[in-house]
């Protein structure tokens, strides 16, 4: 096997994709619980009542689950580094990121803090992404296989646009937290989430192509 560390990484890297993707699906619920039960705005009565203990709870859970996927990110770059550069800034990019999600948790009954949070989130793990598509490709190529190349380069295309729609969503989310109701804004919350499921889609995708490549090489 050529590059040992890039498999045993990418290995890592989709089961941190699963944790993240579990993640995405429990922010969906909790928004959707958020908006249903507490309209948005979750006061102390509200938040130790037995609703507010169960959602802040599944909140928890959610959390933990995608810091445990950031944690299997940053396992799996340790290694994949070792190969090519990219993963390197992919890895520091990771460690910012899961700074970011514990600091998360703290604030994630403020909607205000958390949504800025969540933006800064969103920029670490596109930039993490990038590189590691970059790692990915580049060694693809030095194995022979330009196709990798092609689709990582359309993956790329569809994650900055993704970036993109998805820093609109959180800035129009930050606008809309205290001037609109609370509908509106749990909408467009589960439109985010949803395209960080897509996005988890394609990189799950993409990392299976890999596995099997370099598995063989």
């Amino acid at each position: 096997m050529t590059y040992p560390n890039t498999y045993y990484s990418i290995k890592k890297l989709m089961a941190a994709q699963i944790f993240m993707l579990t993640g995405e699906i429990f922010t969906i619920l909790v928004t959707i619980l958020t908006a249903s039960v507490f309209n948005m705005d979750i006061t102390i009565d509200k938040a130790i009542s037995p609703a507010g203990l169960a959602l802040y709870g599944i909140t928890l859970l959610f959390l933990a689950v995608r810091i445990l996927g950031y944690i299997f990110y940053i396992i799996g770059l340790r290694k994949a580094n070792k190969d090519d550069a990219n993963f390197k800034i992919a890895f520091y990019s990771i460690i910012i990121t899961l700074i970011l999600a514990v600091v998360s948790v703290v604030f994630v009954f403020n909607k205000e803090v958390y949504s800025i949070g969540e933006l800064l989130v969103i920029l670490t793990i596109m930039l993490s992404r990038i590189y590691i598509l970059e790692g990915i490709r580049s060694l693809s190529k030095q194995l022979g296989h330009p196709e990798m190349d092609k689709t990582g380069a359309a993956i790329y295309a569809i994650i900055v646009t993704i970036f993109v729609i998805r820093t609109c969503v959180s800035i129009l989310i930050l606008i809309l937290i205290d001037n609109s109701s609370s509908v509106e804004t749990s909408i467009f919350e589960v439109i985010d989430s949803a395209l960080s499921i897509g996005e988890s889609v394609l990189f799950l995708f993409y990392f299976s192509k890999a596995l099997k490549i370099f598995s063989k090489e």
